[in-house]
Order: structure tokens, then C-alpha cells, then sequence
């Protein structure tokens, strides 16, 4: 092999000085690789790398390893011939720290390892070419031997930073390994926030984790891939090794000894933000270094934007609504509104596009003349204090210069001194004082399911974002567009296209529909109890119509502007929303959200509140929650896995499809919706009503402050209308209806079921004389349709009849998003047409992960993932930030992460091993709240008691509690009590004890509290005597809980003293060990 240059006693972190040289400037300094777009946007660079990580189990030459010697030039050849330009190496084995430069394949070597006294395991490094080590400003830093980072300069300011680990493996002591995940995620927090970070290694871990993990991931997750997915939810990071799709053998990086299996462990992480970075990921089987890892390669074409700037436009204004909280105000406002309304309107012109006209005039100069304009957009915690701040801050301005006239004077020095500290004070308390506010709205809202104002008080906790516009695909499918001109008019086309095609009701289904009398109330005219009670439902915060008046206008504009009212407002602005799901470039992606005017929307509303009672709730079927008041998703998620609970207990099949129609919403058939209204006994001035608002309807699209050109709406409800949502679930129940018709009932599933007697008692149901049976076929939640049989056949036959009932009324079902999970492993052939529908193990189900065999092991690791992202993105606003009391940082954890962890755990059955990994999540980010190390030894009781909060299993039992006494409560006819109340009416039970079910859970619960089962139903029957015992009991057990979980330690605690104080005697000579 070729000479090599060892430099054993270099330390890492340091660079050597070269007389002479020049500064670095970067690997690319000419600009090599530069990719620059053309138009607005701003330039691009790009800069190519391809990284590895590789496990070469020792770097040490030992005679009888039965391998060759110089590992490192046989590693380096390897790396050159595969053109590998930075490696990161585990198990290096390699002592302390240095670097070895392999002068003939042109690489250099950086290691860190544990100490040379020490016995020489693991070690971490990185083998970098030497063209690209020569001109690095620093050299690599070792932080353990298990962690060594490497910054390397790009050009300009432009950094990256690379780290080599390699994780402990999985019979290593939870000590060990929580110490290496502590110190990778200090490592990370110290890291700048403009690097873009790779992390290359062996991570000795088996994941997954969808959202973290792609969608072409290897095998199941075991304990260390869970510890490796919170840490990457956490803290917003990617396993690219499961983005490509590609064979198993180009994945899996080592083989087990003993079961020959082949797994990935060895892993390359980057930032969700920086996925489009990584063009390839993937397992070079070629290289060979005597070692039972594969090498993994990634091919990296790094992008690097600059900050985008202001938009030259002129920023949209916006009325500074809060200040009609302030009664002055307020009354100023009315005072103003009311004269300019009887100066400006001319009662004699009957026009109603004229009296809008001088209607939106006079509004719009007075809220502009008494309210103003808000001078900033995302108002903080300071904006609520200002005056208070700007005094103090005088006043300190005053003291500096007072101060700086006269250094030597003790008497304004220390008067200095005293005003920082009252405005450091001052801060500190409205930091405080803000984030206990928003923790008590989060909670508040999330208590009470408001999700709305819950995820407004999340965007407030999380800081604002910054929207950068994606590129859009164009029409053809593959060109980008990136000029806002260019793509401003692609979304202009893709709606004109989508609310332009011809959509119709079949005649025979309309005939179909039985012609009912006609509600002669519903055209009476609105009285003015029923005006304000409409403008009193507006809500706030709204965005603004195309008349820019937002809904606190006309809720607080005095009973002037409440006497008149516009008849008709149609045109639309939209506003596109991405689903979360598919690609970014797709229109099709996108959700297009109309704002309509407020004024437009008190006569909606009006009409909505008289359409609900009159017809709405007649024909809407007990089966639909969407939009309904009082039903939420919770309640649906609870239906379904109690139907998969039974139907397990039971031994039989539970074949689902869930369908989904494209545009749903965008697609119904104007047309067909006024012939169904008509029949269902709509009158005729009331439906004209309704036509008037959709009738020669105009829309714009608009892209941040810039409109398109109007095009025609001729299809679909209006999102963001309230009477969307209604008006859809009518028609998409009519339709429902003439699915199921002819559909013969002995194929679907039926609940056996009574509401009297006691819940845990399931002998009352043999009694067939007092029993009644409920028909379910179907499960819905606005557009969201899950069909429901016993067996495949019938399965196929309800999505058959759901498919021509959908193209009898002018819907279509988009066959690539309707899947059928397989039951018992077996994927059932389920047909559309000539198309099979997909077969998939697990869905989300209105936010949901529902699985075929009815476990909730996936849907924890869901809401693991989610949870641990909600914790990682509030490190530096408040984990980390030393302004905010224990207390405030404990009340935002509850609100937010807690919250978010527990969403849907009304409907879970937890065993044990479950509740520890919810426990265990617990316990580690309230450590890291009040800044408890795992060294320090503090057990989980001491913990919950510092953080004065409880343990998960206590807020389960108590959400679970709450939510039984809630269905209990409900009506006799809501599917929720029917179920829970009830069984299948056919099938049979195995001998012995079956699966847990959520009855046992329940009554273990309310012994646990002391709460008799047998008479807990007349407790909960009054809703604050069951809140209360509720309260009481959590809090008795959560105390019993930590009694026994301190005499259990105790216990061990003796135990060990006893064992190590314990002696043997030997049996041959007495000798005591």
C-alpha cells in the first residue's frame, strides 16, 4: 500500500495554521456547480456531494482477526473507487483522538474514540477526501466516542454540518443510551440555524414510523427504533434510506448471525425541510472492508437559497379589529356608522346592488376613519403591553444618558441599574403572563372541541411562519411554473376547469326521491329577533370577503347597520390550501377555500338556522357527523373500533371500504341540488334564496395580494359558506339512499342492543323479547364514507350500489384513494369497473390510524410522532427559555403536547407495555422541562411531583371516564350508545378469556376509583355530579399510584442492600464469599 501520513496526537476541533495560505473559502469557491432560475425568484445554488456511512467494525491491525492489515487504505481505495467524497465510520475502534491521511488513495482521517486506558470499543470518524479536508475551517470535533461532528464551508457563508454516530446497541443499559440521544440533541441545539445538517451512522435501530420514515421502509420497529423515531419527530428529521423506492437488497444494511434475516440500522438523516436535497439513497453491496455492514450511499445536490425578500407590493391592510373591544370605541364607531348611514342612503332607490353599494361605502369610511390599520400583522406578547414598555423604556433612555453625563456618580448609576432591572422585571412577568393565557385558551378549547380556536392557540405557540410559494405544475403535467403571473393563471385555469365542467342528477334518480308538502314557514320573511341572532353567530376572526369587511363590523355596528341587510352576494374570492398530502406541484392537492362576504354571510346563516330544523335533520340519517351540532370525529372513531372490537369478540368479518369522491364538494350538480331541495318540500321563495347565492357567481383567485381574472362558478357548494356543509350532506344522503335501497339488510351489519340494565351485564341481551336491532351499512362523516359488511360478497356489493348511486348523481369516486384494508391478513378483491382496489393493512381515519386486525399499536406510534414534533418545535420559545416560570412551561406542555399525544384516546384499550411507551415519552420531555439529567437519578414519582402534574395512565382514565359518562348521556337513537350498549346479533364467542375489550378497561377503571359498576349509570346521568367524582377519584388514584410505586421502590431499594450484604459459605471448606 502506499505510504500514509499519521498524525495520532492532533487534537479535533483544531486547524493546523499554514504560513501564507489563503483563507478558505469554501469546497465550491468559482462557483463550481451552480444552478441558477430564471425570473423573480431568487437564485439557487447547488452544490453536489455524495456522503456514506459505513460500519467497519475495527481499524485496528491485530494479528490473529484473520483480516488485512492497513484497514484504512483498503478502506479509502474502496471509498475512491466509488466516488465517495465524505464517509462517516462507526466502530472505529480507534483510541482518543486524531487523523491519519492515506496519501495514495488521496483521503484524510478523523476519529474520536474513548481513551487509550480503556478497552478499545466503538469510536466514531469521518474519512473525508483531502481535497475537501484542506480547505475546511476547522477541523472535526469529537464529543464522545460515539459522536463526532465536521462543518464544512460551501461558499460564501453557506455551511453544512455532518455527524458521524454510532448508537449503542440494544442490550446496552437505558443509561447508555439515553446519554447518547441527550447529547445528540444538545449537539443539534448548538448547531447554527442556518446549517443544513446530515447525520450519518449506525444507529443500531429498526424503524417504523410513517411521517419520519418514506414510504418504502424494511421490517418492524423494535425498542431502539422508537427511541431513533421520537428523536427524529422531535427534532424534524428524515430517514432518507426509505424515501426510494428500490429492492430489499438495496436497503438492508446487515444480516443477523443467527437468523440470517437481513435488517436497516444503518441510517442517513437529514431535515424535512431539505428532503429535496437527497437525490438517491441506497446500498452498495460492491464495497468490502471485512466488515458485516454494507455500505450506504447518498447522492446529495445540496440547494441553497437565499433569504426571500420583502414583497414590493404594497402590503394588504387590515382594520384593527381589536379595538372595538374597547367600549369607547365601540360607541364611537356606532356614533360615526350611524350618521354616515343616514347621510349616504337613499331610501327611495329600491336597487339592492345600489343600496349595497352605499352600504359597503358607508362602512368601509367609518371603520377606516374611527378603527385605523394594525401596523403590524403577527402581533406578539409585547404588542398587548406596549404603552407600559415604551414608558419603561424612556425612562431607561433617560437614566443611560443621565448616567453616561456623570460615570462617576453612584447615585444615577445605581438609578440605572434599578430601571433595567424593573423592565427586565416587567418583561419577564408579560412573557409569563402570555404564555399561561394561551396555554388556558389551548386547554380550554381543547376540553370544550374547539378545534378552531385549539389550532389558532397552536400557531401562536409554535411562532409565525414564513409562506414561501411552492412552484406549480403546469397543465401538460411537466413544466414548473415559479413566476407568480405564470402561476396565478395555472390556478385560474385549474378551477375554471373544475367549476366549469357540466355536472347533472340523472332524471330517474330526482323521480325517485318522494315528493314531499312544501314548508309554506320557511317563507315567511326574517324578523329582527332572528337578524341578530344570525349576527350574532358570525364568528370572529374571519377572513374578509371580496368587500373587505370583517364579521366584527357588522357584530358590533349597532342596531343601525343591523336594520338593513343585503338580499344577494355571490362573487367569491379563493384561496388555496394544501391537504397535506401528495405533492406540492399538484393542483389537484389543493384545496380551494372561497371568502365570501360577511354581509353574505348573515343572510346564509339565517337561512341555514331555519333549513337545519325544517329539513335537514329529517333526512339527514343518524350514521352522518359531519357538520352536525353535538357529533364530532371522536365519536365516529369510537363507532368503528368498537365495531372491530365486536366483530373480534364475535369471530366475524369486518370488511370495510373506505370511499372517497374527487372534489366532492366542487363537483355537486347545482342543478340536481335544487330539484332535490324542491321535493323535499322546500318552498319557493326560500329555495330562490338559496339560487341567488350561487347563481352567476364570479371567482377570483388570489395569490398574496394579487387577483386573477373572474371566471364563471356554474358547479359545487361554496367552501366557506355555511350553507356548504348542509346543502352537501342533503344531497350526499339522498344519494346514500338510493345506493342502499334494494340493498338486501341480512348482508350488513346489525347491533343487538339495550339500553336498560346494567352495562357490563351482557345476559340482559339474551332476552330477545326487550332487545332491539340497529342496521349499520354505512359510517360517515361529511364526504369521509366508510361501507360496512360482514363479508366480501356483500361488500362488493355495497361499493358496487355506492358507485352507480355516485354516477347517478353527477359524483365521481376517485380509484386511486378508496382502498379496502384486508381482513385476517387476506386481502379482499374489491372492484370499481375493471379496477381492483387497493388492499392496505392500516388508514387514517379522520386523523386516525385504523388497522385490520383492530390493534392501536400503530395509531400510538402516530400519535407518538406527532407528539414528539409538537415538542421539539417549542425547545428555544419555551423549554429553553429561561424568562418562563416552571410552572408556565409545564401549563404550555399540557395544553399543546399533551393534548396532541392524547388526541382519540377516548376509544383506546391499553395494555400495559402500551401504557409504559406513553409513560416513557412522558416522563423524558418533563425531565427535559425542568432540566433533570439522567445521571442525576431521579426517580419518575419525584418527577411528576416536582412538574406538580400527573401520570398519563391517571389522564387516561380520566379522559376515558369523562367520555363513557358522555355516551351514556347521549340519546337512545345515536349510534355511539347504541354500540356500546350492544353486540352483534350473530356470531359466537371462543372459549376462554378474549381480547381486552374497552368494557374491561372501563370497569377497571371505576374500581380503581371506587366506583361501584354496577351503579355508576345513576352517577352519571347528572353531567357536574360525574365531573366532579370524576376529579376526586383521578386525584385518589393518582396518589395511590405513587404511594405504591415508592413502597415498590423502597422494596428493591432492600432487596439490593440485602442481596450485596448476603454471604456464601463453600460447601467444601466454609469459607464465607
Amino acid at each position: 500500500w502506499p505510504n500514509q501520513s499519521l498524525s495520532p496526537t492532533t487534537p479535533a476541533g483544531k486547524a493546523t495554521k499554514s504560513t501564507g495560505a489563503t483563507k478558505p473559502t469554501g469546497i465550491f469557491p468559482c462557483g463550481q456547480n451552480t444552478r441558477k432560475k430564471n425570473g423573480p425568484t431568487p437564485t439557487v445554488t447547488t452544490t453536489g456531494l455524495n456522503v456514506a456511512c459505513w460500519n467497519i467494525r475495527t481499524m485496528l491491525d491485530t494479528a490473529d482477526s484473520g483480516r488485512p492489515e492497513r484497514r484504512s487504505a483498503l478502506i479509502a481505495h474502496e471509498l475512491r473507487r466509488l466516488n465517495i467524497d465524505i464517509a462517516a465510520l462507526s466502530e472505529v475502534r480507534l483510541p482518543d483522538e486524531g487523523s491519519l491521511q492515506e496519501l495514495g488513495a488521496g483521503y484524510t482521517l478523523y476519529w474520536s474514540g474513548r481513551p487509550a486506558s480503556e478497552r478499545k470499543l466503538s469510536g466514531v470518524g469521518f474519512m473525508v477526501k483531502t481535497s475537501i479536508a484542506s480547505k475546511m475551517e476547522n477541523l472535526p470535533t469529537g464529543h464522545s466516542d460515539r459522536i463526532i461532528s465536521m462543518r464544512l464551508p460551501l461558499r460564501r457563508q453557506q455551511h453544512v454540518t455532518f455527524l458521524s454516530v454510532y448508537s449503542p446497541t440494544l442490550l446496552a443499559e437505558p443509561a447508555e443510551k439515553d446519554k447518547f440521544y441527550t447529547d445528540l440533541r444538545n449537539l443539534l441545539q448548538r448547531t447554527p440555524a442556518d446549517d443544513k445538517v446530515i447525520i450519518l451512522g449506525d444507529f443500531n435501530a429498526r424503524v417504523a414510523w410513517q411521517g419520519v420514515l418514506g414510504k418504502h421502509g424494511v421490517g418492524s420497529c423494535n425498542d431502539n427504533g422508537r427511541l431513533l423515531l421520537e428523536f427524529c419527530a422531535e427534532q424534524q428529521l428524515s430517514i432518507t434510506n426509505t424515501i426510494f423506492q428500490q429492492k430489499d437488497s438495496r436497503k438492508t444494511t446487515w444480516m443477523h448471525p443467527h437468523s440470517k434475516h437481513w435488517h436497516l440500522i444503518d441510517y442517513v438523516l437529514v431535515h424535512q425541510k431539505d428532503r429535496s436535497d437527497v437525490l438517491h439513497t441506497r446500498v452498495m453491496p460492491s464495497a468490502e472492508c471485512h466488515t458485516d455492514h454494507r455500505l450506504v450511499r447518498c447522492k446529495l445536490r445540496l440547494h441553497f437559497k437565499p433569504k426571500p425578500k420583502k414583497y414590493a407590493g404594497a402590503p394588504k391592510k387590515k382594520l384593527d379589529i381589536a379595538s372595538l373591544q374597547c367600549d369607547a370605541v365601540k360607541a364611537n364607531f356606532q356614533a360615526d356608522l350611524q350618521c354616515r348611514l343616514e347621510d349616504k342612503i337613499d331610501p327611495t332607490d329600491s336597487s339592492p346592488e345600489t343600496l349595497w353599494d352605499q352600504l359597503k361605502t358607508a362602512i368601509g369610511k367609518s371603520s377606516k376613519a374611527v378603527l385605523g390599520f394594525v401596523s403590524k400583522r403577527n402581533k406578539d406578547r409585547f404588542d398587548e403591553n406596549n404603552e407600559e414598555i415604551q414608558a419603561l423604556l424612556s425612562r431607561k433612555r433617560v437614566a443611560h444618558q443621565a448616567h453616561l453625563a456623570q460615570p462617576s456618580c453612584p447615585v444615577k448609576k445605581s438609578a440605572f441599574r434599578l430601571i433595567c432591572s424593573r423592565l427586565q422585571r416587567k418583561l419577564r412577568e408579560i412573557q409569563n403572563e402570555w404564555w399561561n393565557r394561551l396555554a388556558q385558551r389551548t386547554q380550554l378549547c381543547a376540553d370544550n372541541g374547539d378545534y378552531k380556536g385549539f389550532y389558532e392557540a397552536l400557531k401562536a405557540g409554535y411562532g409565525p411562519r414564513h409562506m414561501v410559494q411552492s412552484p406549480i405544475r403546469g397543465a401538460n403535467g411537466k413544466k414548473l411554473h415559479t413566476d407568480n403571473t405564470l402561476i396565478l393563471n395555472r390556478w385560474s385555469e385549474h378551477f375554471q376547469d373544475l367549476f366549469s365542467a357540466e355536472r347533472t342528477v340523472q332524471e330517474a334518480a330526482i323521480f325517485q326521491i318522494p315528493h314531499l308538502p312544501v314548508k309554506v314557514k320557511l317563507d315567511e320573511p326574517p324578523t329582527i329577533a332572528e337578524t341578530l341572532k344570525a349576527i350574532q353567530q358570525l364568528k370572529s376572526g374571519k377572513a374578509a370577503g371580496i368587500d373587505g369587511i370583517p364579521p366584527e363590523i357588522w357584530k358590533y355596528g349597532g342596531p343601525a347597520l343591523h336594520r338593513t341587510l343585503p338580499k344577494d352576494f355571490r362573487d367569491a374570492v379563493i384561496v388555496t390550501l394544501y391537504k397535506n398530502k401528495g405533492e406540492k406541484y399538484d393542483c389537484s392537492n389543493y384545496r380551494g377555500i372561497t371568502l365570501l362576504s360577511i354581509a353574505g354571510k348573515i343572510l346564509a346563516r339565517l337561512l341555514l338556522n331555519r333549513l337545519v330544523p325544517a329539513i335537514a335533520e329529517d333526512h339527514l340519517p343518524e350514521c352522518q357527523c359531519g357538520f352536525r351540532a353535538n357529533r364530532s370525529t371522536t365519536e365516529m372513531v369510537f363507532v368503528l373500533r368498537q365495531l372491530q372490537e365486536k366483530c373480534r369478540e364475535q369471530n366475524r368479518g369486518l370488511y370495510i371500504t373506505f370511499a372517497d369522491l374527487t372534489k366532492a364538494f366542487d363537483t355537486v350538480s347545482r342543478q340536481g341540488m335544487w330539484q332535490i331541495l324542491e321535493r323535499l318540500g322546500c318552498p319557493p321563495k326560500f329555495l330562490n334564496m338559496i339560487i341567488q347565492f350561487h347563481e352567476d357567481q364570479k371567482g377570483q383567485v388570489r395569490l398574496n395580494t394579487d387577483l386573477s381574472v373572474p371566471f364563471p362558478i356554474l358547479n359545487g357548494v361554496k367552501q366557506g359558506c355555511v350553507l356548504a356543509p348542509t346543502l352537501f350532506t342533503i344531497f350526499f344522503s339522498m344519494m346514500l339512499k338510493q345506493a342502499l335501497q334494494d340493498f338486501d339488510d341480512d348482508d350488513a351489519v346489525y347491533i343487538r342492543y339495550r339500553l336498560d340494565g346494567s352495562l357490563f351485564n351482557l345476559r340482559r341481551l339474551q332476552a330477545h323479547t326487550k332487545t332491539l336491532d340497529q342496521l349499520i351499512r354505512e359510517l360517515l362523516f361529511a364526504d369521509d364514507a366508510a361501507l360496512l359488511a360482514h363479508t366480501e360478497r356483500a361488500l362488493q356489493r355495497i361499493t358496487s350500489c355506492f358507485t352507480d348511486a355516485a354516477q347517478l348523481f353527477g359524483l365521481e369516486v376517485s380509484l386511486k384513494k378508496t382502498v379496502a384494508p384486508k381482513e385476517d391478513h387476506h386481502p379482499p378483491h374489491i372492484t370499481i369497473g375493471e379496477i381492483e382496489l387497493k388492499s392496505v393493512h392500516q388508514f387514517t381515519y379522520l386523523g386516525c390510524i385504523i388497522t385490520s386486525d383492530a390493534e392501536i399499536d400503530k395509531e400510538l406510534d402516530n400519535r407518538l410522532a406527532k407528539a414528539n414534533s409538537a415538542f421539539g418545535r417549542l425547545y428555544k420559545r419555551v423549554w429553553y427559555n429561561k424568562q418562563l416560570k416552571q410552572s408556565t412551561r409545564i401549563s404550555v406542555y399540557r395544553a399543546i403536547v399533551l393534548t396532541t399525544l392524547l388526541y382519540g384516546s377516548e376509544s383506546w384499550v391499553l395494555y400495559r407495555s402500551q401504557l409504559r411507551l406513553l409513560e416513557r415519552f412522558h416522563q423524558r420531555c418533563l425531565r427535559t422541562i425542568l432540566g433533570i439529567h439522567w445521571s442525576d437519578y431521579v426517580t419518575n414519582v419525584e418527577v411528576l411531583e416536582q412538574a406538580e402534574t400527573v401520570s398519563i395512565e391517571a389522564l387516561l382514565l380520566r379522559t376515558q371516564l369523562h367520555w363513557a359518562g358522555h355516551v351514556s348521556r347521549m340519546e337512545d337513537y345515536r349510534l355511539a350508545k347504541i354500540i356500546l350498549y350492544g353486540e352483534l346479533a350473530t356470531g359466537h364467542r371462543d372459549r376462554g378469556a378474549p381480547k381486552k375489550r374497552y368494557k374491561d378497561c372501563l370497569k377497571k377503571s371505576l374500581n380503581a376509583c371506587h366506583i361501584d359498576h354496577r351503579q355508576w349509570s345513576s352517577i352519571v346521568a347528572d353531567r357536574a355530579t360525574w365531573s366532579s367524582t370524576i376529579q376526586r377519584a383521578a386525584t385518589f388514584f393518582e396518589e395511590s399510584r405513587r404511594i405504591s410505586l415508592k413502597d415498590k421502590g423502597l422494596r428493591k431499594k432492600n432487596s439490593d442492600a440485602a442481596t450485596q450484604n448476603q454471604t456464601f459459605p463453600c460447601t467444601h471448606c466454609g469459607r464465607a464469599f
